[in-house]
């Protein structure tokens, strides 16, 4: 494959419409005389000076369900912020710790007090040694004269008693919670304004924010333009022009986390290879990066001059100047953070711990595997909802690797400690003041930690699972496999502990962002500021200026030409091998984005892609319904996996999952170009031959063969002669599922995130079919 070179100059493309509608359409400049003169309404809305601005808080006032919403969580988080402040201050400095040890019982209770007493309030029985009227020799006196204002007293905190270390930490938490009161009463004014365009602009009801999706918002929006000219630079905006100014930072995170420019691996002595990124680390990052003092944008949506065309070596050493001050602050203010986190952490431990059993041992995705599972252009709400579906089978195949010693003597551990439990709450239960010593509570309180970690070491005897199956199916829902090989080694220990870097322990989340204070800074300096060089020539190269959006991340255009990977993309890039995109990230950017906005047009090449792809999965799934009884799943037995009350059914035909999600996948492609066959069109050659034998093959076995429609004609290329594709089974057109026209009708969440995985699995099934076959004959094509 001819490679060209890196891209060295910073470029300015038009938009990636076709280029009939960009001439009918989309014009892309205009006159502002041929404005109408707008009205008192409208002269509100026009010409916004920070469209990014505008248009996210237009998408968070959607997502956070309407004004009042908004307003009782800042007020909340600023409510809760004084709350934490004042318990700490009251738990380090205003508890004279000298007053509680008052509370200590004056007598130590031996074992065979406690069995005289039990026997004597049971049995009725008078043993000797303990009076009748005694139970537990126990002086409770210092509990009943107690006096509280003793324990709480802020007298020497506010005499000046106390080390200045503390005035200092209260003054930083002052400072820091008044900015934050400024930016709530800010972010609220320009949340009061959105609501207003929302009501006078879209004729949105506010008050019933919930029942509307976003591509209903999105439509209004994208109509609004041309009323409005919100934006002077392009007469209509498209879903990708949206998307772009909405996440253009994010875009830019996950492109440089994707093309490793930003160190996120390490090798620790006695560990091995471990992932470090939290979500402290990701705010430096954001903040050097984009938006803080010193950061390469000038402002939202423009790269600096000098990042265009400067040189390279001198941008790179003021770069390293300003992350060398940013760790330089960071690890002056660590420990003020830490305390913060370490408190913060705690009270949300707590939290979770009475309202979800067992958390000390669930799993959350990890701050890392949320850069690397997003796709380009994904919004938050489509995201969060993708990650929130794929926890049960990801926890479900974690489960399966449990060990079966482990799981024995856990259950022998947990029956012991049971039975000790059990025994100390019947001796409380006898004798309450049993609940004051110290040895009983604590007892207790270990006894259940021993028993919630052996719990969650013991699988469920109602459960069985494959760890094939809820692979593929965490695939299918995430995008992204846990490896490059991981197809066929779902069972091994290794691609289970490449999963588990993604899907981590809760109290492994916890101790790193406990730590991340502490640790930020010697990331910035040691690791982060060598990279500089590269981070530069990253801005320089894949940067572009879309006209009526800015400067954007250009793998956020999502061209498969010019970022695609050939054993990804169903033809050859033009990408050199540092322009490609890894793990087919631009490839199932496109697909995801196409099937999220069905009118969204997409480049030329990215369009070639889908009908690719499209094509593929059909060819497979000829071949697949040709020696199948089962040409394809009932309609009434969904994929889609039963989750009731956090549990987990069982796929109704899990057995044929594999050989239908190219069926599925050519569904939902088709579906998105809706073209149905004019009569006469004949079979692709390959596929009537593969066809003929399959039937012959079927009806020397008895089996009758089934008949398919007739395929689209191809030119020898092997391109479709025309756009459009129709479906392979019949019931699928007949049934409505692949409407005349594609589809028109807005997909519930569920519908959508079904169509898009089984896409995926198709595409993960593509690549390693091509990646097989360069490593054997050393070509892309299978």
């Amino acid at each position: 494959m001819a490679s060209r070179p890196l891209m060295s100059q910073y470029v300015r493309v038009a938009s990636t419409e076709p280029e009939s509608a960009a001439e009918d359409d989309h014009p892309n400049e205009f006159s502002l005389s041929d404005i109408a003169p707008p009205s008192k309404v409208d002269r509100r809305w026009s010409v916004i000076k920070d469209l990014d601005k505008f248009f996210q808080s237009i998408y968070y006032f959607w997502y956070s369900k309407g004004f009042f919403c908004l307003l009782l969580e800042e007020v909340l988080g600023l409510m809760q912020f004084v709350f934490i402040i004042f318990l700490a201050i009251l738990l380090l400095v205003g508890i004279d710790y000298n007053q509680v040890m008052v509370m200590a019982p004056t007598r130590n209770i031996s074992l065979n007090t406690i069995v005289k007493n039990i026997k004597q309030e049971i049995l009725g029985m008078n043993v000797t040694g303990v009076s009748s009227n005694s139970s537990f020799d126990i002086n409770i006196e210092n509990y009943r004269q107690l006096d509280v204002k003793g324990i709480v007293n802020f007298e020497h905190f506010l005499g000046g008693d106390i080390h200045s270390m503390w005035y200092f930490l209260l003054a930083c938490a002052s400072i820091f919670w008044l900015h934050r009161l400024c930016g709530v009463v800010y972010r609220l004014r320009e949340m009061w304004e959105v609501r207003g365009f929302y009501r006078d602009a879209l004729g949105v009801n506010t008050s019933e924010m919930e029942n509307y999706t976003w591509p209903e918002i999105q439509d209004l929006v994208i109509q609004a333009q041309t009323r409005f000219h919100m934006c002077v630079d392009k007469t209509k905006l498209t879903e990708l022009d949206l998307s772009n100014r909405i996440l253009r930072q994010k875009n830019f995170m996950l492109a440089l986390i994707n093309k490793d420019k930003i160190q996120t691996h390490f090798f620790l002595p006695f560990w091995g290879r471990r992932t470090f990124f939290t979500e402290e680390l990701k705010y430096l990052y954001e903040m050097i990066l984009f938006w803080g003092p010193g950061s390469p944008f000038s402002d939202h949506s423009t790269l600096q001059k000098s990042f265009r065309r400067g040189d390279k070596a001198e941008l790179a050493a003021k770069l390293q100047r300003v992350i060398t001050w940013y760790a330089i602050i960071s690890l002056f203010l660590s420990p003020l953070i830490f305390i913060w986190q370490v408190f913060y952490s705690t009270f949300t431990i707590v939290e979770l711990m009475e309202r979800k059993k067992g958390v000390l041992g669930m799993r959350r995705w990890s701050p890392l595997a949320r850069q690397q599972l997003r796709n380009y252009n994904e919004l938050d709400h489509i995201f969060q909802y993708r990650l929130n579906t794929a926890y049960w089978p990801a926890d479900k195949y974690v489960r399966s690797f449990m060990s079966p010693v482990l799981a024995i003597l856990a259950r022998h551990v947990a029956f012991v400690f049971a039975a000790l439990l059990a025994v100390a709450l019947i001796f409380a239960m006898v004798d309450e003041t049993l609940l004051i010593t110290n040895n009983v509570p604590l007892t207790i309180a270990g006894l259940g930690v021993v028993l919630g970690v052996c719990r969650s070491l013991i699988p469920d005897e109602d459960e069985s699972h494959n760890p094939r199956e809820l692979m593929e199916y965490v695939v299918k829902l995430t995008h992204y496999g846990p490896s490059e090989d991981w197809k066929g080694q779902e069972h091994t220990l290794r691609v289970r502990e490449s999963f588990c870097m993604q899907f981590q322990y809760r109290l492994n989340f916890w101790i790193e962002q406990t730590l991340s204070p502490l640790i930020a800074p010697f990331i910035l300096f040691f690791c982060l500021r060598p990279r500089a060089l590269d981070i530069v020539s990253f801005f320089r190269s894949f940067t572009v200026t879309v006209e009526g959006v800015g400067d954007v991340c250009s793998f956020a255009q999502l061209n498969v030409s010019k970022h695609g990977n050939p054993q990804w993309s169903s033809e050859r890039s033009n990408a050199s091998q540092t322009e490609q995109s890894e793990n087919g990230k631009t490839e199932m950017s496109v697909v995801a984005f196409k099937l999220n906005n069905p009118a969204w047009l997409p480049p030329e090449e990215s369009r070639r892609f889908l009908a690719d792809l499209r094509d593929s999965a059909g060819e497979d799934a000829l071949r697949t319904s040709m020696t199948n009884s089962h040409p394809t799943q009932d309609p009434a037995h969904s994929l889609y996996p039963s989750m009731i009350s956090g549990g987990w059914t069982t796929y109704p035909n899990m057995s044929m999952f594999q050989s239908n999600h190219a069926a599925l996948a050519f569904q939902s492609l088709a579906a998105v170009d809706g073209d149905q066959p004019s009569p006469g069109e004949t079979v692709h050659p390959i596929l009537a031959q593969q066809a003929e034998e399959s039937a012959a093959e079927i009806q020397a076995e008895g089996r009758a063969a089934t008949a398919f429609p007739p395929l689209r004609q191809v030119s020898p290329t092997g391109m479709p002669a025309q756009p459009g594709f129709t479906s392979i089974y019949p019931s699928l057109v007949s049934s409505g599922q692949v409407p005349a026209g594609g589809w028109r009708r807005p997909l519930s969440h569920r519908q959508m995130l079904e169509s898009i995985g089984h896409a995926a699995l198709h595409l993960q099934e593509t690549h390693r079919r091509r990646r097989d076959n360069f490593s054997q004959y050393g070509r892309h094509d299978p």
